[in-house]
């Protein structure tokens, strides 16, 4: 058992390690920002689609919303 939990353990270590470095996070509040500050294809979108646009940048950058 505790084999299973210092392997689960290493996972998990290396899972946040690699998130940190990517920062999906990040990215995801940049990629919305641009969406939404640049008319083309905010304008083009359905509602479904600028909807989650909005609500991902509210969420990703509160004080810049």
């Amino acid at each position: 058992m505790t084999g299973f939990a210092a392997v689960v353990a290493v996972v998990a270590l290396l899972t946040g390690y690699g998130a940190g470095r990517v920062r999906p996070w990040r990215r995801l509040g940049d990629w919305a920002q641009d969406q939404v500050r640049f008319a083309g294809s905010w304008a083009r979108g359905r509602t479904i689609r600028q909807a989650v646009l909005v609500l991902a940048h509210v969420v990703t950058a509160p004080r810049a919303s």
